[in-house]
């Protein structure tokens, strides 16, 4: 199983061992960053911002509101993406609505 994540500042590939260890790759730089900087850069477009505190729009956008059960609707909440992070074992999020 793998997946993406930044441990500490650097961007890495999780693979999971049968042993149940973890092995740490890095991958290509810009890959942990890509994702965030096109949501900063839709959000500047419509002229929002994320609440602040609520996911992390600089690392790893799916975390807080995004992964919980926090409605997309809920005004709260707004703007907000909703992530499935059922993928490889649970090590993979994908942004399933904005």
């Amino acid at each position: 199983m793998m997946g993406i994540t930044s441990e500490g500042s650097e961007c890495v590939r999780i693979s999971k061992l049968s042993n149940n260890k973890k092995e740490y790759m890095p991958v290509e730089p810009n890959f942990c960053t890509v994702v965030p900087r096109a949501l900063n850069s839709l959000f500047q477009q419509w002229d929002a911002q994320p609440p602040a505190g609520l996911w992390n729009i600089s690392g790893e956008p799916c975390t807080g509101t995004s992964i919980n059960t926090t409605e997309l609707e809920d005004p709260i909440n707004n703007p907000s993406i909703k992530c499935d992070c059922n993928f490889e074992n649970g090590t993979t999020c994908h942004i399933i609505q904005m």
